[in-house]
């Protein structure tokens, strides 16, 4: 199967059926029970299921405004207000606690962090995976003075967290009136490589749901044939990444109150079909370069002759400062690409020349 899936907000969703019978790769249901239907036609999708009930909130009200220690708290009371709705509509694979409150100073990314861990723990004590990040399109941004890198920095334990227990991180890619989606490159279409990427330099591999998707800001912009063009531009080269396999899928915006799919409903369907995931392994992306450390050498060298009392008195001195103690010459004057100076303390000179002395440096 191809990475696209499908969006899913309103029980008015003609088309929906023949695209599940194609085989996408993920459904993300937002207060539509369908799970029973994607397993019995679409089994081998991911289905990630979100609520708004029972006040219609996306989100913990002034979450970003409580103190960081009241979050695992206000965490709990959250997840524990979504439980009845999650446990009425089981069989998802993941249940996304919250929606499109991004990053926007690292305090509200530490806040964030304590947030998602909270809730994992808390889905994990009721036999659920969580959905966890949502951000919006573009985010976490670069801007106001802090990259996608440095927002992301404080968030790295729960992402941590999320890859190591099962969990998914979402995040959306619409291309508003930056489009066309396949032109929008890392800032929009694939702004998940970068943020993969920066997970790969801190050895983190989670898996990551793109939960909506559009050439536009949702529905089929900005007419059949082209928005073909672009989300199936989206697919080959999301299949064709070195990040394929950590991406479980794109769904499609969507089916809700103020889009529909049905207009390219057998297109879409028609293309998930056609395209089925490449099979041969992806490579890996190359692991960073390790950096070039350079150094400074001090050499403590004692005659063969030189005593065990000798030694301790050497090691003692030297050991504090991160110094070298040695008896060899040819070991003093090692020499390396990276070493940028090197000064050596000879003990009892006389033991290696005709010179008498106790210490001497050598530059």
């Amino acid at each position: 199967m191809s990475k696209l899936g499908v969006h899913v907000g309103s029980g008015n969703r003609t088309g929906f059926g023949e695209m599940l019978d194609a085989g996408p790769a993920v459904v993300v249901a937002v207060d539509q029970n369908v799970m029973a239907e994607v397993r019995r036609r679409a089994p081998g999708a991911v289905i990630a299921f979100r609520t708004q009930m029972p006040d219609g909130l996306d989100n913990p009200p002034g979450l970003l405004e409580t103190p960081i220690c009241d979050i695992p708290l206000v965490a709990a009371r959250w997840c524990e207000s979504r439980w009845p709705i999650w446990a009425g509509n089981p069989g998802a694979d993941y249940y996304i606690v919250n929606n499109e409150l991004d990053v926007s100073t690292l305090e509200s990314a530490q806040k964030l962090n304590a947030f998602f861990l909270a809730c994992m723990a808390w889905c994990e004590g009721v036999g659920l995976r969580a959905g966890i990040c949502s951000f919006s399109t573009g985010c976490p941004s670069d801007d106001g003075g802090l990259t996608l890198e440095q927002r992301w920095q404080p968030l790295l334990p729960a992402v941590a967290y999320a890859a190591l227990h099962g969990h998914v991180l979402v995040l959306h890619a619409h291309a508003m009136d930056h489009g066309p989606l396949s032109q929008t490159g890392e800032s929009i279409a694939y702004r998940h490589e970068r943020t993969l990427r920066y997970f790969a330099q801190h050895g983190l591999k989670p898996l990551v749901i793109i939960g909506e998707l559009s050439n536009g800001v949702g529905g089929i912009e900005p007419n059949v044939p082209a928005y073909m063009l672009e989300v199936g531009a989206w697919d080959v080269h999301v299949m064709d990444s070195v990040w394929r396999d950590q991406v479980i899928g794109g769904a499609l915006y969507g089916y809700n109150a103020a889009e529909t799919l049905r207009p390219a409903a057998f297109e879409i369907a028609s293309w998930i079909a056609a395209h089925p995931t490449p099979t041969t392994p992806i490579d890996p992306p190359p692991p960073p370069p390790d950096p070039i450390r350079t150094y400074h050498r001090v050499y403590h060298l004692l005659p063969q002759s030189a005593t065990y009392a000798d030694l301790l008195t050497a090691i003692f001195d030297a050991d504090k400062r991160h110094e070298t103690v040695g008896r060899s010459i040819d070991d003093a004057f090692v020499t390396s690409e990276h070493l940028l100076s090197r000064k050596i303390h000879v003990w009892n000179m006389a033991a290696f020349t005709e010179f008498n002395g106790s210490a001497t440096v050598l530059e």
